[in-house]
């Protein structure tokens, strides 16, 4: 077997590889001119130090020659300078001096009384419109002052210095000269780092060519004058190319140059050179790298077309083979394209394509299987909303319970017989409230026990069941009581053996409520798990229909012992009204008989205080059953004004203070020293502490404490009433406020009417408050009341 890569993939590699070997060669040019770029800018960099040098030369040569003035002038001056005898100075200062061209001496008024022999013609006349000798006039320092001075073969350098007299004023001036030629051998280029054909030049402040270090006249001003005059101005440099400049013919000339402003002088140093021999072997490189680039650029260009024509062309035959595939196509194959990788790609692409196909018909097959499936489970969906439909219009449970096992049996063809069974929690048992199939008579008396055949272990584990064949469904019947075994017997009549059973609890929210069977006596594998979820779905709302059954009972029944209350209330008002009058005369009586007894005494009189203390107790049941009602009803209406609680809960203790030291109980008040204010009703807010404190003394037994407790809270004022007695029980809590409600005091003590708390608690939620009792046995119990401020939100007034 060869090893190898395919012919077709093997050439495209090659072409790959000669397009990665152009993509180098491309970046390698592309760095190269980049070095050109930075090898010019290192050229002209060298080309600006050379002027700047050249500028830092002249400024030391100016300066020396400054030194060399001004030392002049200081031994003028020193010597007592007199312009009439400057010719017999001048001899003394030319001796030994090599620093200018000619030296004169000015007077005062800028006219010229001495010079050198080769200078003698300007011997009398005035250089006061001069610029260098006027500026050193018009400068009071004694720092030369420089200018330009015209000369026949160009513009040289004048200094001017002041000379001072005898006396210390001014008397004259001392001026030095220096040529062209004498200037021009200043300024000189380097031996090594420019071409032969680079000089230099010396330009003023405004620009203008002063020197040259190359033999040319001077006929000319620079192109450039202004910019050099602001280049001189600033103290800037530059280096930069001009194809702008013309040489002394008039030709056009394409430079390079580089300019360094002189410190000492306002003058600038420009180095010139022609471009060709700066930048010409740099641009030659650059032109050669860009080439090169080129080249390799279009031959990438080029190769990348032949290999994208290698692949597109296979690569559009797949593409419509697949889209004849996308379009629905399976029967026609995909072409061959080769034996590389795009014609192992239309192999694969031919394979899957026949896969498509057989899927294609499987898919044809289990839709139709589906469809089938859909058109059942559509059913199936009908007979729930059928039956939730059923459940919302229908009242009667046994009714209904019968239309829903009638639903529910409908979709399944297979089904000879079907019960519903719910749980009775008085018996303990399952009882039969709907059947299809069977005769009702002894299939109404089966009584099922939780875990006792089908429908008894389906409502016990609460999970379905699927019996297939009449094994499963003897093991799972066998312990039925005989009974029940005989009356499953005769409500089966005619109908066969149980080849398949099927059943479902109905699960309500906490609890299985019952549970619903089917039954094919034909078939073993008659259900399936689809028809288990079917059937739970249906047992779910029949379950949600039992419920709602119970609580429309439980309703009724509420309704029905709200009304009975409502009566009892009314018929207690009643009766309570109806018979205060009466017991009012019989107190009336009693009175009579007590006073008419008095002097007989003995069991007579005995008998006598008895009936009136009795009368008594039962006038105040009464007055309170009324004075209950009238609160509860919202009938009467409270007498709002400001009250002060803590009046109040003093005025209270001390009308039970006689019932404390009678049961010998301390009773103590812990309040503010400020008022707190409350809108009340003054007698009710009295019946409240009262009523409160006298029960606490009433189970506090003897040498016990109570304590009254007034506190301000944010809204609202707490008031809390402890006690030292028994505590309530937990149990006991939840009905001490209710009507008629009276625990015992203890041995030997009376139970109270039951009416005191429930009256309190009246009259502190008529006051916008709350009322409620903490307590545990045999530590006591504390009442806590609260009541809102005077203009609180909160506050309400009773009506």
């Amino acid at each position: 077997m060869r090893l190898g890569l395919p012919s077709g993939l093997r050439w495209r590699v090659a072409v790959f590889a000669a397009g990665i070997l152009a993509v180098v060669i491309s970046v390698v040019a592309f760095l190269g001119v980049r070095s050109v770029d930075e090898q010019t800018d290192r050229l002209l960099q060298q080309r600006l130090v050379i002027a700047q040098l050249v500028a830092e030369r002249i400024d030391e040569s100016m300066s020396h020659r400054s030194s060399s003035l001004e030392a002049m002038a200081a031994q003028l001056s020193k010597e007592g300078y007199d312009p009439a005898q400057a010719g017999s100075k001048l001899p003394s200062l030319l001796e030994g001096q090599e620093e200018f061209s000619h030296i004169l001496i000015l007077d005062q008024h800028g006219s010229v009384v001495a010079t050198d022999a080769a200078f003698s013609d300007a011997l009398g006349a005035s250089l006061a419109d001069y610029p260098c000798p006027r500026s050193a006039q018009a400068d009071s320092s004694v720092s030369p002052v420089y200018g330009t001075w015209p000369f026949e073969d160009g513009s040289g350098v004048c200094m001017a210095v002041p000379v001072a007299g005898p006396d210390g004023a001014v008397t004259g001036y001392l001026v030095g000269l220096i040529d062209p030629d004498y200037l021009g051998s200043t300024i000189s280029l380097p031996a090594r780092g420019v071409g032969e054909r680079a000089y230099l030049e010396l330009v003023d402040e405004s620009g203008t060519v002063i020197s040259r270090s190359i033999d040319e006249p001077l006929t000319r001003t620079s192109e450039h004058s202004a910019h050099f005059a602001d280049l001189i101005s600033t103290q800037e440099t530059d280096v930069s190319t001009c194809h702008s400049c013309h040489d002394e013919k008039g030709e056009r000339r394409k430079d390079v140059f580089a300019f360094a402003p002189t410190e000492s002088i306002p003058w600038g140093v420009v180095l010139r050179e022609p471009e060709e021999d700066v930048l010409a072997p740099a641009n030659n490189l650059r032109w050669q790298a860009l080439m090169v680039g080129g080249l390799s650029l279009l031959v990438i260009l080029l190769l990348t077309w032949v290999l994208v024509r290698s692949v597109t062309r296979p690569v559009g035959r797949l593409i419509w083979a697949s889209e004849r595939i996308a379009a629905g196509d399976l029967e026609t194959p995909v072409p061959a394209v080769g034996q590389d990788e795009i014609g192992v790609l239309a192999r694969r692409l031919d394979d899957m394509r026949g896969q498509l196909r057989t899927w294609h018909r499987r898919m044809e097959r289990w839709n139709e299987e589906l469809e089938h499936t859909v058109q059942h489970r559509t059913r199936e969906l009908a007979t729930l909303l059928d039956i939730s439909t059923t459940f919302q219009a229908a009242r009667d449970l046994d009714r209904l319970l019968e239309t829903i096992l009638a639903r529910a049996v409908a979709p399944f063809e297979a089904v000879d017989a079907a019960a519903l069974f719910l749980y009775d929690a008085e018996e303990d048992c399952l009882g039969a409230k709907a059947v299809v199939g069977y005769q009702w008579e002894p299939f109404s008396r089966v009584r099922l026990r939780p875990g006792e055949g089908i429908v008894g272990k389906v409502f016990q584990r609460r999970e379905p069941l699927l019996c297939i064949g009449a094994d499963a469904i003897g093991v799972n019947v066998a312990d039925l009581t005989p009974e029940n075994r005989e009356l499953l017997m005769a409500a089966r009549g005619r109908l066969g053996a149980r080849p398949s059973a099927v059943c479902v609890p109905l699960v309500a929210t906490d609890s299985t409520l019952g549970a619903l069977i089917l039954l094919n006596l034909r078939h073993e594998m008659a259900f399936t798990e689809e028809d288990i979820r079917f059937l739970q779905a249906v047992a779910n709302q029949a379950a949600i229909v039992v419920e709602n059954a119970h609580l429309w009972a439980e309703a009724r029944d509420a309704e029905a012992l709200t009304a009975a209350a409502r009566f009892k209330d009314e018929f207690l008002t009643g009766v309570s009204h109806e018979l205060l009058t009466p017991v009012t005369s019989i107190r009336a009586a009693v009175g009579l008989l007590t006073s008419a007894t008095s002097e007989r005494g003995g069991h007579a009189q005995s008998l006598v205080a008895s009936l009136s203390r009795n009368t008594q107790r039962l006038q105040t049941l009464l007055e309170g059953v009324l004075d209950l009602a009238w609160l509860q009803s919202g009938q009467g209406a409270l007498h709002l004004e400001p009250c002060d609680l803590r009046t109040v809960l003093e005025d209270s203790v001390a009308a039970v203070r006689p019932l404390a030291e009678e049961n010998r109980l301390t009773v103590t008040v812990e309040c503010s020293s400020c008022p707190c204010w409350v809108l009340g009703d003054k007698e009710r807010l009295d019946q409240l502490v009262t009523n409160l404190l006298s029960n606490a003394c009433k189970f506090t037994p003897a040498q016990g404490q109570v304590t009254a407790v007034l506190e301000e809270q944010e809204r609202d004022y707490l008031v809390r009433i402890t006690d030292t007695g028994p505590g309530i029980r937990r149990a006991e809590q939840q009905h001490i406020f209710e009507r008629f409600y009276s625990r015992p005091r203890g041995p030997g003590k009376r139970a109270g009417s039951g009416l005191g708390l429930a009256i309190a608690k009246a009259v502190v939620e008529l006051h916008g408050g709350q009322i409620w009792v903490t307590s545990r046995p045999g530590h006591g119990s504390t009442f806590h009341f609260t009541l809102p401020k005077e203009g609180s939100d909160e506050n309400s007034g009773g009506g």
